[in-house]
């Protein structure tokens, strides 16, 4: 009987253009999506509040996040009436704007923007830095290139099996947006929801 040849060797990876634009988990973002324009990338985040736990290490940005206005204002505004609209759509009431989730949002998106990439560790220790009470919280986050768009990133969000529950759960009454530009020109967006 004859020796069996070695199997061939597998042919050289062909080139791929780059995927079109899509939400995915934070865990496969950094590597699904290549860093060139346009860029679009979202993540979700939910957590039931039972007691106060310790929160994961984070890194800080460079510097404080604008205050937030008493009413949200410009990106920020148009990305909760979007989401206010879809849960409208749905039967369901609309969030009501809460300042210091805005400002924990606001922190939240300038310390993904310091970091280039998303990520929900610091949540919990931003909301309470800021002094908001909750029993549930929820945050989606979003990266998108070259100019903040509440448009795109609501539809991302809409289309997502894990972001559409958030914003369309009825245990959240209240939320917070922040957006904030990284070195490399992403525009990162945190939208806190609480209940």
């Amino acid at each position: 009987m004859d020796p069996l040849p070695p199997p061939p060797s597998p042919p050289p990876p062909a080139a791929t253009a780059p995927p079109a634009p899509v939400a995915v988990p934070v865990a496969a973002a950094a590597s699904a999506v290549p860093k060139a324009a346009p860029v679009y990338r979202s993540a979700p985040a939910a957590t039931t509040h039972t007691t106060a736990a310790s929160a994961p290490a984070r890194t800080p940005a460079p510097t404080a996040a604008p205050a937030p206005r008493s009413a949200p204002s410009g990106t920020a505004a148009q990305t909760l009436a979007l989401v206010n609209q879809d849960r409208a759509s749905g039967g369901l009431s609309a969030l009501s704007y809460d300042s210091a989730l805005a400002r924990a949002a606001a922190e939240h998106a300038a310390q993904n923007a310091a970091n280039d990439q998303m990520s929900h560790n610091g949540l919990q220790a931003d909301v309470a830095q800021q002094g908001a009470s909750w029993q549930y919280l929820g945050e989606c986050l979003g990266e998108v290139r070259p100019n903040p768009d509440a448009n795109y990133i609501n539809t991302l969000w809409m289309h997502s099996s894990e972001h559409r529950p958030i914003i369309m759960s009825s245990q959240y009454t209240r939320a917070g947006v922040g957006w904030a530009q990284s070195a490399s020109g992403d525009w990162f967006v945190s939208l806190i929801v609480a209940g």
